[in-house]
């Protein structure tokens, strides 16, 4: 079974709007994701408070990409995307 993916439109706004290396980097990313969420690359954990929802994975030091993982129907939920500020 393949993963169903769905992009909010604040992830496809701020997508758009990340330097083109660093959307680059994201589908590399979002390809080792697709194999393993937890790849040791990725620094995949789940976050706590008021993001206990969402798993947080890193591009890189500086960009990561908020999701929701249902692992029993196989469906990824891409949230946000940027550094940290889309924290606050």
């Amino acid at each position: 079974m393949t993963w169903t993916i769905d992009r909010t439109n604040q992830f496809k706004k701020n997508f758009a709007h990340l330097p083109n290396h660093i959307q680059e980097k994201r589908k590399k990313a979002f390809l080792i994701f697709l194999e393993d969420p937890f790849h040791a690359s990725l620094n995949t954990h789940k976050l706590q408070g008021d993001f206990s929802l969402y798993h947080s994975s890193s591009i890189n030091y500086a960009y990561r990409f908020l999701t929701i993982i249902d692992f029993e129907n196989k469906k990824i939920t891409l949230i946000n995307i940027g550094n940290h500020s889309f924290y606050k």
